[in-house]
């Protein structure tokens, strides 16, 4: 009887304990609704007070009836939970215009979370027409607020001045629904490649004429080295986004007089906007290494000038950055240990600040050539130039084991760790300037047109490719080629006067294309019932070697052999290689691609289509006959269309989560 008296008390206890965790948990949850319900309602009234007003983005002070003026700024009271839609819009349109382009709304939606909440986050169906988004807020009784977002840095503005004004947020909580967001503009937003035009030229091609070529050749940035008047009325209304520069004999002035930058940003960016489409000013040029008695005024110069902007309100539209040469770093190689030089830390490190502080991108000179040149044979001529090399001839960081194709991808990565050296790692580089010099004296055998149109040409596909570096593949590295002209004016050797892709009487040094490669034809009439296969005695690695420049620098349409894709073989490299080197060569061929990928492949009149797998240049004996590569020939894979779709929406399932911290 006592055993049986004790074992009912202790039930009695359990039955207690698990009422009181129960009405705990109950609590809990109670608790977490509300929170979540709140950050709903903070999310919402946020996106609401985003307006569309004269091409400018700005807050909403609408002053509630039910208020005193001690609380003058006022939140619209929504009837239904809002719709969130997103859109993309061309670069160079006024805010008040929404393109063609865009047709009627495709954002189906995806919801972000559930419960006490009707926000949405964009679909995997947006139709890519530039950098621009198109912001619009609905309510079910057919309500709406719309903005123009212009790539992350103007979200990132946005959201956190309008997270900071209601002091809703830690700033560690800001910080990370910041860089999700962030995370998931980046994810959408593909490099472009754009063009410097020089002023050293003694007759130059006036700017309506410079404005004509740019057309003709389909560029759609530009990057001058100051702010010529008429240029920037000749680039007015051309959608071209424009990037001026503060000259280096006018950093002084600007970096030491407060009023002195307003005016320069007064009459060499305001007065041509929204006209002419500037987006970025390049503040002097190489400065630490060209004129290093001018460093201590280079931070604040950029500080003086954004102050300029703020008053202007152009701070969104316009960003501020400081070209860097190669020289600042002390020793590229390998990418993983690069530091900047110790003599500029402090300089640096403010404007490394500045730069996270603005949501700008480090801007780096990167020249293969010079680094070639410089190393004197220590790197071969085809690792400057993007082209395949020698098995022998493997290049790789020996701390990351990374494989390097190129010397453009390591000068990236070495900065890229040059600023994580100094505790900065969310700062994207841009390189304003990259090209090879088609004529040089006679110490000068690099430098010829062969190799100029090589390496602008690989640097093109490779950067519109959006494959990143080998250290940072999902940061694509938007590139200004170096140069429009030949400018005959600089000073130097024979080289210093030919980086131009075009003579200074507008006719072409060599035809090149602003256009992906990657996204022509692979259905070849002369090429039906000839493959370019992977040969099946190379070795595995070779093989793999081979593979990866294939889809990487030699911009292949590798989205058929991606996990789930036709012709997909995770255990036979032989095959997956085989259609990797055939569509590359059924694309290049015609401009002198060859089927020879260091010996690990070689020419059949065997069609290895199977099945749904059909490869270029088939003639239908083995597939379904329809002459093409499986798969989408686009700029943009399947692999990175899955990814794009995946990331979307890891990032709707992480924000309410983040919010709740």
């Amino acid at each position: 009887m006592v055993l049986l008296r004790q074992h009912k008390k202790r039930e009695e206890e359990l039955l207690i304990l698990h009422r009181e965790r129960e009405e705990g948990l109950k609590h809990q949850l109670k608790e977490s609704q509300d929170q979540l319900a709140e950050a709903n309602d903070h999310l919402r009234k946020s996106m609401d007070e985003v307006l569309l007003k004269d091409g400018r983005i700005f807050k909403s002070h609408r002053a509630s009836k039910n208020r005193d003026s001690s609380h003058s700024v006022g939140y619209a009271q929504l009837q239904a939970p809002p719709r969130i839609l997103w859109r993309r819009a061309p670069r160079g349109r006024r805010a008040s215009h929404f393109p063609r382009c865009l047709g009627r709304p495709r954002c189906g939606p995806v919801p972000a979370y559930s419960g006490g909440g009707g926000a949405f986050l964009p679909s995997c169906q947006l139709r890519a027409c530039g950098d621009f988004f198109s912001l619009s807020v609905e309510t079910e009784g057919g309500g709406r607020r719309r903005a123009l977002l212009r790539g992350p840095a103007r979200f990132q503005a946005i959201i956190t001045g309008q997270m900071l004004d209601r002091n809703s947020m830690s700033p560690r909580r800001l910080e990370a629904v910041v860089m999700l967001l962030m995370l998931m503009i980046f994810n959408a937003s593909g490099a472009f490649v754009g063009i410097n035009i020089g002023t050293q030229v003694s007759n130059l091609p006036s700017p309506s004429d410079i404005v004509s070529i740019l057309k003709a050749k389909k560029i759609q940035h530009v990057r001058l080295v100051n702010s010529d008047h008429q240029m920037l009325v000749a680039l007015a209304n051309t959608g071209i986004e424009v990037m001026v520069g503060v000259p280096n004999d006018q950093l002084l002035r600007v970096g030491q007089s407060r009023p002195t930058a307003a005016d320069w940003i007064n009459k060499n960016v305001a007065a041509y906007l929204p006209a002419t489409n500037i987006t970025y000013i390049a503040v002097g040029d190489e400065v630490l290494t060209t004129i290093p008695n001018a460093a201590l005024v280079l931070v604040p110069a950029l500080q003086f000038l954004q102050s300029a902007l703020l008053a202007a309100n152009l701070n969104t539209q316009v960003k501020l950055s400081s070209p860097h040469s190669m020289d600042m770093i002390s020793k590229a190689f390998p990418p993983s240990t690069a530091t900047f030089n110790s003599t500029w830390s402090s300089v640096m490190s403010q404007y490394l600040q500045f730069l996270k502080t603005t949501g700008s991108a480090f801007m780096l000179n990167a020249q293969p050539y010079y680094g070639y040149v410089k190393g004197q044979g220590i790197f071969p001529l085809e690792y400057a130039l993007f082209r395949s090399l020698n098995p022998n001839s493997q290049i790789a960081d020996p701390n990351t084991n990374l494989f390097y194709t190129n010397m453009f991808d390591a000068m990236v990565d070495a900065t890229y760790s040059s600023m994580k050296a100094m505790n900065f790692t969310d700062i994207p580089v841009m390189v304003t300037a990259s090209g090879w010099p088609s004529h040089g004296g006679r110490n000068e055998p690099a430098a010829d047109v062969d190799n100029a149109l090589a390496y602008n040409s690989n640097l093109i596909r490779h950067v519109l490719n959006n494959s990143g570096t080998p250290s940072q593949p999902n940061n694509q590295v938007s590139t200004y080629l170096f140069e429009l002209f030949n400018e005959d004016l600089r000073a130097g050797p024979d080289s210093e006067k030919n980086w131009g892709i075009m003579f200074i009487n507008a006719s072409a040094v060599y035809s090149l294309t602003f256009e992906d490669v990657a996204t022509t034809t692979t259905d070849s009439p002369a090429l039906r019932g000839m493959f370019c296969v992977a040969n099946s005695s190379a070795p595995h690695s070779a093989l793999k070697q081979s593979l990866d420049w294939a889809c990487g620098p030699g911009s292949a349409n590798c989205s058929a052999i991606q996990p789930g894709q036709p012709c997909y073989k995770p255990d036979d490299i032989v095959a997956v290689a085989s259609y990797a080197f055939n569509d590359y060569y059924h694309r290049t061929q015609a401009s002198g691609g060859t089927c020879n990928f260091n010996s690990t492949a070689t020419m059949s009149s065997t069609d290895p289509s199977h099945g749904i797998c059909i490869f270029a240049g088939s003639t239908g004996a083995n597939g379904s006959g329809s002459g093409a590569a499986s798969g989408p020939v686009s700029q943009d894979s399947f692999a990175s269309h899955s990814q794009s779709c995946w990331l979307t929406h890891l990032v709707a399932a992480l924000l309410p989560v983040v919010l709740l911290l």
